[in-house]
């Protein structure tokens, strides 16, 4: 028996020790996805020496020669091929240095004196009590000189594109600056190898801002006048919606894209007196660097029905993209490139919206990284279209204070007590005195089952009025509702909790039959919000305090029937004791 014990006693201290430990492998495996996800470097995690970035041959541009390089020696593409990367490497291996904070690997790209040069910065970075991360973005490259021995090349890099993060000892960030910066730069052949032998800057300053020109937008495009919005020099204020289909919501939206539903349901946005649509861009969806022609075909055609539907577009971009890191910029820069040149001259869109709730991404990134980012990538999209506005969609009106330079409008989320809406929208119009100010996303949840917090279609339409009609009182430029449809499924990936997955699934106007819940009718501009209030003690009749109510009852008549029994036993037993 003491044996059988004894074995027992160990095979359990065995297995207490096998799962410690599998707690403790789970839990770090855990940690360091959320790091890398967060945007970090993996190196940093690991203490491995950062790779180069992969993407080095989309970040450089050759323009044409200079005359004098025309008339001496050709350039063989495949030489300008090895010349161009050559440098590029030796940007990337400088910015892998300042990131291990000593002159790592830079006599293989480098050579005297530009070696001495690059190798005084990051040691004077370092005894400093510095810490540099550096990303080049681009590089556009015009040839000067080839020599006829084909040892020596001189070429000026017009617009050398640089992001650094500067951070204090502690790691803090000190500041993120951005520039565009003009070199000379001269490369040698040297034992097979093209090095940076000269690296002179001849002139540096602020990233290149480029805002909407002077002259006038083309007809059908949504101007800034003053605190409101004008279309072709007519008031236009936004009454609006979030957009998803009802049977592929969220990221699968694109993939599963049918003209015939986006036509249908356009059609019914515009029946309900709506002149405004939100969409979403997935980065990844949309192909991230190379932008997928087939989902961007897709975005086109749902441009042109909106279009024939005489409703305006707000395209939201990068969404579920929540990498700031400076490495990801330049693949950020591409996806631009090839998103908004496509349909940059697209009337039905009303403004591009950088990012949905950016200030969730703060965790994550750090809110210095986050809004340098946002900067860089509202310059970047006013490069390839300086017409249509631009805006963030900001979880709160506190948070929409951020920023308010940088872009042509403000929009702000709210999904709190109606109580608190005019005084929390009264700071922001006062913080943001010049600039329109648009109500981006409001819902209530018509789930109103057995959880506590379940609302009714009554409750609903009541919430909607309250915040509209609080909404119109102060100068505003409009509003969005959030959402079209309830929706059959929601994506896991996008809520993975039960409770959750109904909340969302129940935020639409229409319900799943295509029938219209009462909050539709409050929506359109100038729509009577008059909604019959609930009587008192409505909320003692929903779902949730049924059940109270109902579980409360059964246990009472339980315990009811137990003291009856109980009391019956009792007197049996003095009956009993009286014979």
């Amino acid at each position: 028996m003491v044996k059988s014990r004894l074995k027992l006693a160990i095979w359990l201290i065995l297995l207490a020790c096998t799962l410690a430990s599998l707690y403790v492998v789970l839990t770090g495996l855990g940690e360091l996805i959320t790091y890398f996800n967060s945007g970090a470097d993996p190196a940093s995690a690991l203490t491995l020496i950062p790779t180069v970035p992969d993407d080095l041959a989309d970040r450089l541009t050759w323009l044409d020669d200079y005359a004098a390089a025309r008339e001496g020696r050709v350039l063989p593409d495949f030489t300008r091929q090895q010349i161009a990367g050559a440098y590029l490497h030796a940007w990337a291996q400088w910015g892998i240095a300042y990131e291990l904070q000593r002159p790592y690997g830079l006599k293989t790209y480098f050579a005297r004196p530009a070696l001495d040069a690059v190798s005084s910065a990051i040691t004077s970075t370092v005894s400093a009590g510095w810490q540099i991360h550096q990303s080049n973005l681009h590089h556009t490259l015009q040839l000067a000189f080839y020599s006829d021995n084909g040892l020596v090349i001189a070429f000026t890099d017009h617009a050398a594109q640089l992001v650094q993060q500067i951070l204090r000892a502690d790691g803090s960030v000190d500041e993120i600056n951005e520039t565009t910066s003009v070199y000379a730069v001269v490369m040698m052949l040297e034992e097979g190898n093209w090095r940076v032998h000269d690296l002179v800057r001849r002139s540096s300053g602020p990233a290149l801002s480029v805002r909407a020109p002077e002259q006038p937008a083309p007809t059908g495009f949504v101007r800034v006048q003053g605190r409101a919005l004008q279309l072709d020099g007519k008031p236009y204020r936004l009454a609006g919606i979030n957009y998803y289909p009802q049977t592929s919501p969220w990221t699968r939206f694109w993939p599963e894209y049918r003209a015939a539903t986006t036509r249908a349901d356009l059609k019914l946005i515009r029946q309900l007196g709506l002149n405004t649509v939100r969409i979403f861009i997935a980065y990844t969806d949309f192909g991230g660097d190379k932008v997928d022609t087939v989902n961007l075909a897709k975005l086109k055609d749902f441009l042109d029905q909106a279009q024939a539907n005489q409703l305006k577009v707000i395209v939201t971009l990068f969404d579920h993209h929540t990498d700031h890191h400076l490495s990801a910029w330049a693949a950020d820069d591409r996806h631009l490139a090839g998103l908004i040149p496509a349909i940059a001259a697209h009337p039905a869109i009303l403004a591009w919206d950088i990012k949905n709730e950016a200030n969730r991404d703060y965790g994550l990134n750090t809110p210095a990284l986050t809004n340098a980012w946002l900067r860089h990538i509202a310059n970047t999209v006013h490069r390839y279209d300086p017409y249509h506005l631009l805006t963030i969609g900001w979880s709160t009106p506190e948070a929409a204070t951020t920023l308010t330079d940088t872009v042509d409008f403000i929009s702000f989320h709210y999904f709190e007590d109606s109580a608190d809406y005019s005084a929390r929208l009264g700071k922001l119009l006062a913080a943001a005195p010049d600039k329109p100010v648009i109500l981006q996303e409001f819902v209530m949840s018509t789930w109103n089952s057995f959880w506590p917090n379940g609302h009714s279609e009554q409750e609903q339409a009541l919430y909607y009025a309250d915040l509209l009609r609080q909404h119109r009182a102060q100068a505003t430029a409009g509003y969005l509702v959030w959402t079209l449809h309830d929706f059959d499924r929601v994506p896991l990936a996008e809520f993975s909790l039960p409770w959750q997955q109904a909340t969302q699934a129940n935020m639409g106007l229409i319900r799943r039959d295509g029938s219209v819940k009462p909050a539709a009718a409050l929506i359109r501009p100038g729509a009577s919000l008059a909604v019959t209030p609930l009587p008192r003690g409505y909320r003692f009749t929903k779902p949730f305090w049924q059940m109270v109510f109902g579980g409360s009852g059964v246990m009472l008549l339980g315990l009811l029937l137990w003291v009856g029994r109980r009391w019956l036993r009792r007197r049996a037993l003095r009956r009993v004791d009286k014979l």
